[in-house]
């Protein structure tokens, strides 16, 4: 295995086995977010590799992964589950994925795998980076419990809004955050 590191790019891996799959890995501009490379094919021989590689750098502790698939020339069914496998890991640590530049070919096979359901494809970079912009937007609050500030009643709240707490009748707002405010 060789690894190179310059400026854009944090790390660059091929197997030495296999030099059909070179991935690099480079920074999104994001917390918790990372840009993977592909570049080559992805096969029964290398599907492993590619997967085994991707999961170390979400356990490492990057939940939105982005993959620039522009130079990935071949894809089996083995690497579609490589692809699967690691969004289910990514899943599991409440992240998303991406993939950016797919060629049409094997977007194709994904298609009639039925498999662009389950994955987030757009066809640049820039439209990836917007995509992770709104998929790392904050977690929804509702519902939550809030305490009325006039009679401590416990109420529950589905949504942000106006309210009329149920044992003093006082008026309510609860913001689109989880805070309550008189009025």
């Amino acid at each position: 295995m060789t690894t190179t590191q310059n400026r854009s790019t944090i790390i660059s891996i091929t197997l030495d086995k296999n030099p059909d799959l070179k991935l690099s890995l480079e920074d999104a501009g994001s917390e918790g977010a990372i840009i993977i490379r592909l570049a080559g094919l992805i096969d029964t021989y290398n599907a492993d590799f590619f997967r085994n590689q991707a999961i170390r750098v979400v356990e490492a502790g990057y939940r939105n992964i982005i993959i620039d698939a522009t130079a990935t020339t071949f894809m089996s069914s083995t690497g579609i589950g490589a692809f699967t496998a690691l969004l289910k890991t990514i899943r599991q640590k409440q992240g998303s994925m991406i993939i950016f530049g797919m060629p049409a070919r094997i977007f194709e096979v994904f298609q009639l795998l039925g498999f662009t359901t389950f994955f987030q494809f757009c066809a640049t970079r820039d439209e990836a980076l917007g995509m992770l912009n709104v998929d790392s937007s904050p977690v929804e609050v509702f519902p939550v419990l809030i305490v009325c500030p006039v009679c401590n009643r416990r109420l529950k709240a589905v949504k942000a809004g106006r309210f009329r707490c149920s044992s003093c009748r006082v008026i309510l707002m609860v913001d689109k955050e989880g805070e309550t405010h008189l009025g």
